[in-house]
């Protein structure tokens, strides 16, 4: 893949919104690193605290693993989005 293929219009169409998930599942990663490290307080953890840290947990768990499959999206480019220009579905 080079520079000149991501900037295909083609390609960046047809990778956009996978591309603003991405971005959206990145910036949610960080926010919940922040906040469970602020947690983590010096009096220990209280109970709000502790929900924070499932919270993040669970994100980490459950929701960040989509990233992968969003990456692999990205780079698949708009070859199979292209096949359906002159189908009719």
């Amino acid at each position: 893949m080079t520079r000149a293929t991501l900037s295909s219009p083609d390609w960046v169409g047809a990778s956009a919104t996978d591309y603003l998930r991405l971005f959206a599942l990145t910036v949610h990663a960080w926010l919940w690193v922040r906040m469970a490290a602020a947690a983590q307080g010096p009096e220990g953890l209280g109970p709000l605290a502790q929900q924070k840290l499932m919270l993040a947990t669970f994100f980490g768990d459950r929701l960040l693993p989509q990233s992968e499959a969003l990456e692999r999206q990205i780079l698949a480019g708009p070859r199979s989005i292209d096949a359906f220009q002159n189908e009719t579905v």
